[in-house]
């Protein structure tokens, strides 16, 4: 929804989506009710109303305390809102850049409200709330009349579970600007919240007196008439209020809870899917779709859906839990362990993923004993009594069995072990004793050698014996003279 006036240009995204703060599941992604300024602040007076019927203030182009902003700061806060709107046609916003241009305009001129409410809204799209407040609450302090910023901070507060300091915020808007129909919407949900349907209807209907198109306040009144079963009355609303913003998936939704209630559940799906189309990360819609899926066995595709609302809401201990169940289903049993343990850190007072958790360690982990631990933490958390039927008492007998039969089955490997050792040892025994005896037999059987000794001696013998033989030769014959014996 776009207001124009006097150069300055408010855009309200997903105003409507901000209802969804006081819904459990609806989640960070799902509170898209951030604005974010679209164009520069120029000199000149005048004023503009804010989808949510508030006079904002905002076109008047000038910082706190009259003076006239600076060339560069109006430069620079140009060039961020076109770098907004170029990822807005391109359906890819740059979050991070779009906050160093924001301050880059805060350090040429650190009282323009304006950049101090974006960074805000770009604080939420970030996940980082305290932050977005402190955003809102500089831009109320450098113009007290822009009371979109209130009411930002009002909405974070009510998904911060503190409705009675957003009932505040939304009251001081009153307190300023008695006509404001933003503000009474708000107040209209969180009576809706606290159960008050009569006082949240009249709010709400004062809202559309003084805004016809106020989101906020048909919604309000959508609910109202479907939890008073005047499913014709909220179904016309719903209709008309759907004609006013296509891309609020919200609608939708609301119309999908409507189609329920007077049981066309096929009806109802098909507009929880129109949800997702419009806005693929609104997890209502896809929280209830998942579930659905799961109800349906449908596991692949329950798996998906979780993993999406995983993924946005990193603490939701009940989807990780759901999630675990889908990829149990899928096939995917290391992935479906590793759900459970989370979601089971994520609420250590739940006692449900400590069952999922025993089944995968009984039946695809051959763990019985860590099994039986989880099985047991599954029965002392339990908060009411677990009747006698129950599928654990059964699943625990069988791992008690299972680990009597694997101590059983170790204690009968390691006397075969022990057996094993001991006869290899024997064997080794009578191998080595036997070769011994062997040794000794041989070498009794063996001829004794001849004693060195007496080769020593009879070597003189033989050789006195060769000398006595040869002819003796005389001393007075001389060896070189021939005989003259011839």
């Amino acid at each position: 929804m776009t207001t124009i006036c006097s150069r300055t240009m408010i855009r309200e995204e997903a105003a409507s989506k901000a209802s969804l703060a006081r819904r459990p599941g609806g989640g960070s992604a799902a509170r898209l009710a951030a604005t974010i300024l679209a164009a520069a602040a120029l000199l000149g007076t005048g004023a503009c109303s804010t989808t949510s019927g508030s006079k904002a203030g905002v076109g008047d182009g000038l910082a706190k305390g009259g003076e006239e902003r600076s060339p560069a700061a109006k430069r620079k806060f140009d060039d961020a809102v076109r770098a907004y709107d170029e990822g807005k046609t391109l359906k890819v916003v740059d979050w991070d850049l779009l906050a160093r241009k924001f301050e880059a305009v805060l350090d040429e001129d650190d009282t323009l409200a304006e950049a101090h409410f974006n960074l805000g809204v770009i604080d939420e799209r970030r996940g980082k709330p305290d932050a977005a407040k402190k955003r809102y609450a500089a831009a109320l302090e450098a113009k007290p009349s822009l009371f979109v910023a209130r009411e930002n901070l009002g909405l974070l507060l009510e998904r911060g579970g503190d409705p009675q300091a957003a009932a505040e915020q939304y009251k001081a808007i009153l307190r300023v600007y008695p006509e404001h129909a933003g503000a009474r919407a708000r107040l209209a949900s969180l009576f809706l919240a606290a159960g008050d349907l009569e006082r949240a209807r009249e709010l709400a209907r004062e809202a559309l007196l003084r805004d016809p198109k106020n989101l906020t306040a048909q919604k309000v009144l959508v609910r109202v008439h479907t939890e008073r079963g005047q499913l014709d009355v909220a179904r016309l609303i719903a209709r008309r209020a759907a004609e006013l913003d296509a891309t609020d998936p919200e609608m939708p939704w609301l119309m999908g809870q409507l189609l329920e209630k007077k049981g066309e559940k096929e009806r109802a799906l098909a507009q929880y899917r129109r949800a997702l189309e419009v806005q693929a990360d609104f997890l209502p819609a896809r929280a209830r779709l998942a579930s659905d899926s799961l109800e349906r066995r449908s596991y692949q595709e329950a798996a998906v859906l979780y993993e999406g609302i995983v993924q946005a809401e990193p603490k939701n201990a009940a989807a990780q839990l759901d999630l675990g169940t889908a990829l149990y289903g899928s096939g995917k049993i290391d992935e479906a362990l590793a759900a459970f343990t989370k979601a089971q850190e994520l609420d250590s007072n739940d006692a449900r993923p400590a069952f999922s958790i025993a089944v995968i360690l009984h039946r695809s982990k051959d763990q019985p004993e860590e099994a039986l631990a989880f099985y047991r933490r599954f029965i002392s958390g339990s908060a009411v009594n677990l009747p006698g039927g129950h599928p654990v008492f059964g699943l625990m007998r069988e791992c008690e069995q299972l680990v009597h039969l694997k101590a059983e089955m170790k204690a009968a490997e390691e006397e075969a072990r022990a057996g094993a050792e001991a006869e290899a040892k024997a064997t080794v025994q009578e191998a080595v004793s036997g070769a011994s005896a062997n040794g000794a037999a041989e070498e009794r059987s063996a001829p004794a050698p001849a004693p060195v000794v007496e080769k020593r001696q009879a070597e003189p013998a033989r050789a006195s014996q060769a000398n006595s033989a040869a002819p003796a030769v005389r001393a007075d014959v001389d060896p070189d003279e021939p005989e003259d014996d011839f």
